[in-house]
């Protein structure tokens, strides 16, 4: 998930995605932490793979990344 940071409020944007509530299936009464990667260096465009098949290669790869964690 992402929030734009609306008129560059980028505090407000934070806590808009920590608002959103998300639970595993496989242990629903516990809530995962959102990461903020504000610093991390890496291209979030998505412009580039989101209308094609490279979408699904990408999701793929942030979905076992999201596993390491």
């Amino acid at each position: 998930m992402r929030a734009l940071p609306v008129g560059g409020d980028q505090d407000k944007a934070l806590k808009a995605l920590e608002a959103i509530k998300v639970y595993p299936l496989a242990n629903p009464k516990q809530r995962l932490k959102s990461v903020d990667t504000t610093s991390f260096d890496m291209d979030r465009t998505s412009l580039k793979w989101e209308d094609n098949i490279q979408f699904g290669e990408k999701l793929r790869r942030v979905a076992r990344w999201r596993q390491d964690l």
